[in-house]
């Protein structure tokens, strides 16, 4: 077992509550969702592409009954001749709630925010695969 499997943390975040839990029924994590999303801001940058960029995934690991969230975060620097991975890090935590479509986040989010705050770069912008804008 890797040191970020045996020192799972929870990670401190930006308006801490909005961390989803999986501990409330569907209707509050959709009114949870909703309340982040109005204070959501979606920008791009506008003196171009960014220098450092970050990127974080999750894949799913069962064994013996129990399912774990495996989040993977990279960090890569643009440079002259293209882009240079600068670092990686992963986290993992155990899926809380079974898969409630729109509501990933509830599931996914503590091991992606883990992995993130692992990082000691600070990207401009990290990329998430997800909708949570559009969902629910």
């Amino acid at each position: 077992m890797g040191p970020a499997v045996a020192a799972y943390k929870i990670p401190t975040v930006a308006r801490s509550w909005f961390r989803p839990t999986g501990l409330c029924d569907r209707d509050a994590m959709v009114r949870l969702q909703r309340d982040a999303a109005a204070v959501a801001t979606f920008s791009s940058p506008t003196d171009g592409v960014p220098d450092l960029v970050g990127g974080v995934n999750q894949a799913f690991l069962e064994t013996e009954g129990t399912t774990r969230v495996v989040s993977a975060a990279v960090v890569m620097r643009r440079g002259s001749d293209g882009w240079t991975l600068v670092e990686t890090a992963f986290a993992t935590a155990p899926a809380s709630i079974l898969y409630v479509s729109g509501l990933l986040a509830f599931r996914e989010a503590p091991a992606a925010i883990s992995a993130l705050c692992s990082l000691e770069a600070d990207p401009a912008v990290v990329l998430v695969d997800g909708s949570g804008r559009l969902h629910p």
